[in-house]
């Protein structure tokens, strides 16, 4: 198994735990309150795109 492939199945476990602990939580929502999604403070909001983002950083962050 490829590390990027580990990471991504820990960050499903991760999130699935959550999702079962908040039954009704909407799935865009729990990507914004991990912080998966960020957005800028501007006139306007301007989602980031963090497709350079590996997936063992995304894990990192859903720990903290």
């Amino acid at each position: 198994m490829n590390s990027r492939l580990k990471y991504n199945l820990k960050i499903l476990k991760i999130l699935e735990k959550y999702f079962r602990s908040v039954p009704d939580i909407r799935f865009f929502q729990a990507l914004w309150n991990f912080g998966i999604i960020e957005w800028e403070d501007t006139s306007h909001y301007i989602i980031k795109d963090k497709h350079y983002e590996e997936s063992y950083q995304t894990l990192k962050k859903l720990k903290e």
